[in-house]
């Protein structure tokens, strides 16, 4: 089966979708733009797969960068802020023609159905199933159905292109988890620019389109992911660590996001479960990273995630807290500072271990008990606390310390000693941190009582 009979079943399939949207529509002219539009974008479509057939396609993408810079142009009169879109422009622009360039047609027409597909789908999923808004200000009509909808699709897609076509499996994913990251980038940054300059379109250059770089902003950005991806170097571990680790992050965001907008699980439980998994996650960075330099470049990105999603009002399942919480920033802080004094000061993995672990389940146990069940509410200035919180945040220590300290030849006066002044010095640090700085300290007075210990 080639890429064509592909993209031609999908728009059978799209053609039905759009039929079911209009018999649930009584505005015959929104009708008749949908089937406009169907039928100008499967031309654009055909007309560029045979571009890529025939080794054309860099030609057609240029073409799309110039018209693009018009569009930018019509709508911007300030220059500095004309030279500063037209410099990003001609970046990404420089990609996606270098792509269409450097690499081979298979690869070329797997990027190109990879936007397509997830571009036609998201939308279609999100006309028929949409509820929940994805870019509530930028891009309202966006939605997390069609988002889901449309990645369902590509990886549909993909099982079969993969056997079809014999390609390798981690290579292919890495591959449509870049495409579609920046693919879903694109559409936002487009749908901002926009916003910004209360334009409705860029231009009425494609009938039933909003422009050029409306029709092609997905593909723009996610050909600079696809030139990223194919240039990784599977054979560097590291390289192979750091692409698992950001799709393991990837998943849990994901999990928490559908267990806050489609269950309505409240964020302060949504938050403790993403805190939680991605503490475990970290638990196997001593047999994964063989020096703290990795674990750094990780952490730091992890930051720049929490920071940009908080900023920028994403990721709700983490941020829509009523309070001003540091916690999501020092939580990544105190995983390195720990990492890196098992990797260059104490090589021994219990002084990874027990601090991270005890942040990743006492902490969270303790804040799930005492919402759960406000016995013995007391404060420590502007600090509300409970005592269940408390009890429960000492006994689950306790509990982690004893088993990390089984192991050991301490006597076992010795041991109950230790694992009691740990769990009492930790459970105080609990009780006097507030605002997230418990994700920090934490870890800290862990780490300097086993140290001092």
């Amino acid at each position: 089966m080639s890429i064509y009979n592909f993209v031609l079943i999908y728009f059978l399939i799209g053609g039905f979708g759009i039929a079911m949207i209009n018999r649930k529509s009584l505005h015959q002219e929104a009708n008749g733009n949908r089937w406009k539009k169907y039928w100008v974008y499967l031309l654009l479509v055909l007309v560029q797969l045979f571009l890529i057939d025939k080794g054309w396609y860099l030609y057609f993408g240029g073409v799309v960068v110039l018209i693009g810079l018009y569009e930018i142009a019509i709508h911007i009169k300030q220059t500095k802020t004309l030279l500063l879109s037209w410099g990003v422009l001609l970046v990404a622009g420089g990609f996606y023609i270098t792509f269409f360039y450097q690499n081979n047609v298979l690869y070329q027409q797997l990027l190109f159905v990879t936007v397509v597909i997830f571009d036609g789908f998201s939308q279609l999923f999100g006309q028929l199933f949409g509820k929940t808004k994805l870019f509530p200000v930028t891009s309202p009509n966006k939605t997390v159905e069609g988002l889901l909808g449309g990645i369902l699709s590509v990886m549909v897609t993909y099982y079969f292109i993969i056997n079809a076509f014999h390609l390798d499996l981690l290579q292919v994913f890495v591959l449509g988890v870049f495409i579609l990251f920046f693919a879903v980038l694109g559409d936002y940054l487009a749908s901002l620019f926009k916003r910004l300059h209360q334009a409705k379109d860029y231009s009425p250059i494609i009938p039933g389109h909003g422009g050029i770089l409306d029709r092609f902003d997905s593909l723009i950005l996610a050909s600079f992911g696809g030139y990223i991806a194919l240039k990784l170097d599977f054979s560097n571990p590291y390289v192979f660590i750091c692409v698992v680790y950001g799709i393991i992050i990837a998943v849990i965001f994901t999990i928490s996001e559908i267990l806050f907008h489609f269950y309505t699980i409240k964020v302060e439980i949504t938050r403790k479960i993403t805190h939680f998994l991605s503490g475990i996650v970290c638990l196997s960075f001593p047999y994964t990273l063989h020096n703290h330099w990795i674990g750094l470049l990780l952490c730091i990105s992890f930051v720049v995630i929490l920071w940009v999603s908080e900023k920028y009002h994403y990721l709700q399942s983490i941020h829509a807290i009523d309070r001003f919480s540091f916690g999501c920033i020092l939580f990544p802080i105190a995983v390195y500072g720990c990492f890196f004094v098992y990797c260059t000061i104490y090589n021994h993995k219990i002084y990874f271990y027990l601090p991270i672990i005890i942040l990743a389940i006492s902490d969270p146990l303790a804040a799930l008990f005492g919402k759960k069940f406000p016995i013995g509410v007391y404060r420590l200035g502007a600090i509300k606390k409970t005592l269940m919180g408390s009890v429960v945040f000492f006994l689950s220590c306790w509990v982690l310390v004893w088993i990390a300290f089984a192991q050991s030849t301490f006597p076992i006066e010795s041991k109950v000693f230790k694992s009691i002044a740990i769990s009492v010095l930790a459970t105080f640090t609990e009780a006097i941190s507030g605002k997230g700085f418990d994700n920090l300290s934490i870890p800290l007075v862990v780490e300097l009582s086993l140290v001092l210990m």
